[in-house]
């Protein structure tokens, strides 16, 4: 990609649900094969934990299409849980069925 997506990091739509910026990102780990393997009551891809918002997936976060597709410059990853962090917000995006 000759061009970077952007997510917009510390400024969630709604700041009642501080995820808001990464759903679109999950949303598109979604369609390239992943799934959530734990949903909010209506369906949420983030639930609220005590250590913030988190979203849970079943599959290894594909870092390599998310660094070319996403400018992640103000997150975090850690490749021994498999999670992605949006520390300025309290919200985490885990993979391999990690997180629990």
């Amino acid at each position: 990609m000759s061009e970077q997506a952007r997510i917009d990091l510390g400024e969630p739509q709604d700041p009642y649900r501080p995820y808001t910026h990464l759903v679109p990102l999950v949303e598109d780990l979604v369609r390239r094969g992943n799934r959530l393997t734990i949903t909010g009551k209506r369906g949420e891809a983030f639930v609220s934990t005590q250590g913030g918002y988190n979203a849970y997936l079943a599959e290894p976060l594909d870092m390599a299409y998310l660094r070319a597709t996403y400018d992640l410059g103000g997150y975090s990853y850690d490749a021994a849980t498999d999670r992605l962090t949006d520390g300025r917000n309290w919200v985490s995006v885990y993979g391999s069925d990690s997180g629990r």
